[in-house]
């Protein structure tokens, strides 16, 4: 028995011995180029993608380099070879696992992102995490500007994306949400819009609001006001800030927490939605009421707080049904409430849809003031 036991430890030894080491499908980071960012535009002929690739460059960490990224585009009637033609004039391969945002330009998203997505959906780099979004300038000036804290635009986008979902999942949507959404009919696709400001000589990135997609096809956006009524309507919110206005003053109030339901029926021939949203709020900043105390205070930011929620969802429902897009899923809500009559009136639900009569209730609650229990124009509590 021991020299049949040694036998087949010197064979089991050769057998490792002879399988070489490493993965089989492993590349030499000299042979890759890491994608950081894709950004996407519109061709001059209608089915042309002009694709623009972010390649993050890799040194020395003690040398910095003058650019830390490095931009190459390429023309072509679908993405897969505009993507093989950036890797041959590249001479790399393109790595996409670590690709951290796709950038869809407007006029490219009016045309349909469904057969761009499709590539992306297909090709085994991409992670379903990747954060998607809809740009109001072409897609290559926002990747070709160097920032001033992140120099890698695709970097400080992604992050600014990740604060978005951080604050409410509905402000942000990466592959796996575009990808859900495309697959509901009914559901209207809500997308960060983002463009370019110049201040003082200094080019910034920012959100402007949201871009609205109903199909895969861009039909029009909500501005800030209407994409954080969207988020208070569609709910959770985690973290943000409302601005109160009233006769007597006004505030800035901290959402600690917001959530919101959704309620639908068939009411004769048209369908009833019920939202309420429930709201925990701090005062941030505070202003003016002179001489009032602290509860009355309280009460009357309360009151506000729920009048101005209420104006907000309002305003995007209004703007939901003026692009005939359902951006909060009513119709979705209608099929699980009555399948049937759902299965009844789902072809004609972009007309049933803007004649929803809409009922909000919301429920503010004033937690606390902050570290002061009142301005310094207010009455001081005895």
């Amino acid at each position: 028995m021991p020299k049949l036991r040694a036998a087949l430890l010197i064979l089991i030894t050769l057998m490792f011995a002879l399988v070489p080491g490493g993965c089989w499908d492993s590349h030499e980071i000299n042979t890759l180029s890491l994608v950081s960012g894709i950004g996407v535009d519109a061709g001059q002929k209608p089915n042309e993608y002009d694709v623009t690739v972010q390649i993050r460059k890799i040194t020395d960490r003690e040398k910095e380099p003058e650019t830390p990224f490095l931009l190459l585009d390429a023309t072509a009637s679908n993405m897969l070879e505009a993507l093989e033609e950036i890797r041959l004039m590249n001479n790399r391969e393109l790595y996409l696992h670590q690709n951290e945002i796709i950038i869809i330009c407007h006029e490219l998203a009016s045309r349909g992102i469904r057969p761009l997505l499709d590539m992306f959906l297909r090709f085994h780099e991409t992670r379903m995490d990747v954060w998607v979004v809809i740009s109001e300038c072409p897609a290559k000036d926002i990747l070709q500007i160097r920032l001033v804290q992140e120099p890698v635009t695709a970097t400080a986008l992604a992050r600014m994306m990740k604060d978005q979902s951080e604050l409410s999942p509905k402000l942000a949507v990466n592959m796996l949400h575009v990808t859900e959404a495309l697959l509901d009919a009914s559901t209207a696709l809500v997308i960060p819009a983002v463009c370019l400001s110049d201040e003082m000589g200094v080019t910034e990135i920012f959100i402007d609001g949201s871009a609205v997609l109903v199909s895969d096809k861009l039909v029009g956006y909500l501005d800030r006001d209407e994409t954080l009524g969207y988020a208070l309507g569609a709910g959770p919110i985690h973290s943000g800030v409302v601005e109160i206005t009233t006769e007597n003053g006004s505030a800035v109030l901290y959402v600690s927490q917001s959530n919101a339901s959704l309620k639908t029926s068939w009411i004769g021939d048209r369908v009833q939605a019920d939202v309420s949203v429930k709201a925990a709020l701090s005062i941030a900043e505070i202003t003016g009421f002179e001489g009032e105390s602290l509860d009355n205070v309280f009460q009357n930011l309360e009151k506000a707080a729920v009048e101005h929620v209420v104006e907000l969802i309002s305003k995007a429902f209004e703007k939901s049904f003026a692009l005939s897009a359902d951006i909060f899923g009513i119709g979705n809500s209608m099929g699980r409430t009555d399948p049937k009559l759902w299965e009844h009136i789902k072809p004609d639900w972009p007309d049933i849809d803007p004649e929803t009569v809409l009922n909000i209730s919301a429920e503010g609650v004033l937690l606390e003031s902050g570290k002061i229990s009142s301005s310094l124009t207010m009455k001081g509590e005895e």
